[in-house]
């Protein structure tokens, strides 16, 4: 009887160590699966932005701490930022909206929304137009608490930042879809 219940023991061991491997086979057929289903239809993450493939360009106009951020993802990328470049990136001013969206039973601000827009256009040194006017924008909403005025700045400044950092990555992405559009003919 003893040896009939060890049988049964090492036929039950086997089985479960053959179902684990099944398990991790199977995963791992999926994870390849997915993996190249991803690839193929073109998908990336969004935060990989194509490289911008310009020789040079001027950045002009905006605020100097955005021009600023702009110009190191430029030159990041390769890209010569200087005052005599054939392409001329010319940006409206940012314009910052702020609206109070909640307010709490006493009447105080209890959720802020923030909203930045500007424009944006590629000239040539002529004035002439190398792209058609860009409007973009982007919100941010944070939780205000009137007990915590310190907490309510911090996060204002973090959304800002944020968003600073999202239009930059926009621009880029548009950029290096422009690139092939943006050559000076002679």
């Amino acid at each position: 009887m003893n040896a009939k219940k060890n049988v049964h023991q090492h036929r039950l061991t086997r089985l479960r160590v053959g179902m684990q491997l099944l398990r991790r086979a199977t995963m791992l057929c999926t994870l390849l699966a997915l993996a190249v289903s991803t690839t193929a239809c073109g998908w990336q993450l969004r935060s990989q932005a194509d490289t911008v493939l310009i020789d040079s360009m001027t950045v002009k106009g905006g605020s100097a701490d955005f021009v600023y951020r702009l110009e190191q993802a430029l030159e990041d990328d390769g890209v010569v930022v200087h005052d005599d470049s054939p392409r001329v990136l010319l940006m409206s001013a940012l314009r910052w909206d702020t609206r109070t969206v909640a307010v709490d039973k006493v009447g105080r601000a209890a959720e802020i929304e923030l909203t930045l827009r500007f424009n944006w256009q590629v000239f040539d040194l002529d004035g002439k137009a190398l792209s058609f006017r860009q409007k973009i924008g982007t919100s941010r909403r944070y939780q205000v608490s009137a007990d915590n005025a310190t907490g309510a700045s911090d996060e204002d400044f973090l959304a800002r930042e944020d968003m600073r950092k999202e239009m930059v990555a926009r621009i880029m992405r548009a950029l290096s879809k422009l690139a092939p559009t943006l050559e000076i003919q002679p």
